[in-house]
């Protein structure tokens, strides 16, 4: 997953931690970025996207120090 990022409609889905604070969804927020970007001809995420298979840990790993991945 090297080079993923993040785009605005992932945290506003609470999918995104920010700094210490815990992810915090906002389903109006969510709702209107996928109307502007289908709007705009860009591919959004469904907005019922299951969250248990997109694994953070694995996104994250290569900043994490060596002795901490397995």
């Amino acid at each position: 997953m090297a080079g993923h990022t993040w785009q605005a409609v992932d945290y506003a889905d609470g999918l995104v931690r920010v700094g210490v604070q815990s992810a915090i969804a906002y389903p109006e927020v969510g709702t209107l970025l996928r109307k502007l970007m289908k709007a705009r001809g860009m591919k959004a995420p469904d907005e019922n996207r299951p969250f248990d298979s997109i694994c953070i840990a694995e996104i994250c790993r290569e900043r994490q120090p060596e002795f901490l991945n397995p």
